[in-house]
Order: structure tokens, then sequence, then C-alpha cells
């Protein structure tokens, strides 16, 4: 029926025929629209595809940063208790020492030792804490962040 001449099926009282056309529309560019839309959506599928990859790699910073406040959280507690001038169990000095250095070495200057009462405290550095792969992350963080350490570990 391409290029004849046909009855419209849906005005079939006044049988007014029509023409249908060869080819589809083209624009004034002279692409044919469906194959914009086909380009289109393409180029849209390729864009899900990248935000999903970035969504992913978003997720990971996100775990990694709250298990750096995690540790960080951990080791303010550690500092503050040393500050107090409380007996501080050694794992946790040197869960301190290794993941923040110079807040170790701060609290260590700032100690108060006029304590009268000191507190016993447990361990609060948990064994797991030290071998996680976001601990080696936030150590080395910590180790790069400090310009003196950072000399000391080349070393």
């Amino acid at each position: 029926m391409i290029g004849k001449i046909a009855t419209n099926p849906y005005n079939a009282q006044t049988s007014k025929p029509y023409k249908i056309e060869e080819e589809p529309r083209r624009r004034e560019n002279g692409v044919c629209p469906i194959t914009q839309l086909r380009e289109r959506q393409a180029t849209m599928r390729e864009r899900m595809r990248q935000m999903a990859k970035e969504m992913e790699a978003a997720r990971e910073a996100a775990r990694a940063q709250a298990e750096y406040f995690r540790l960080m959280r951990i080791a303010m507690e550690i500092a503050a208790r040393i500050i107090r001038g409380d007996n501080v169990p050694q794992s946790d000095k040197d869960f301190l020492l290794e993941h923040s250095p110079g807040m170790f070495k701060l609290a260590m200057a700032a100690r108060n030792h006029n304590n009268e009462d000191p507190k016993d405290y447990e361990a609060l550095a948990r064994e797991g804490d030290d071998n996680s792969p976001a601990a080696a992350v936030v150590a080395t963080a910590t180790v790069a962040s400090t310009p003196a350490v950072a000399e000391a570990a080349a070393e």
C-alpha cells in the first residue's frame, strides 16, 4: 500500500482517499525522528550506567568515611581519658598512636598528672579495629596528613 491511494478505515462513510507516505517524516536537518529518539535513548542509557557507577563509588566512599569517623571517635575518647589522667590500657594507647599520632602526642602533653582518683578503663579499641581494611586506609591517611610523621615514615 505504500505510495498508493487508500481508503481511510476510520471514515468509511465518506470513503475519502488519503495517500500513505512512502518515507517516514524527516526533519529539516534530514534525520529521521525515530533515529534521533534511538540515539537519545542510547545516550540516556549510557548516562544511567555512568550514574550507577558514580553512585556505587559514592557509597563506598561513604562507608569508608563512616568507618574513619568511627575510629576517630574511639581515638578521641581514648585521648580524653589520657588527658583526664585516668588509667588507660596499653592497647588503647597503641591504637591512638597508630591511628592519630598527633592526637596521641597532644594527649600525653596535656595529661593531668594530679588526678587523685584515676579511673581504670577496659580496652576501648576492639581486636578487629587494627586489622580492618578501613583502619589501614585511616592509618595511611593519618600518616600522610602529618608532615613530620610522613617524613619519619619515609625514612
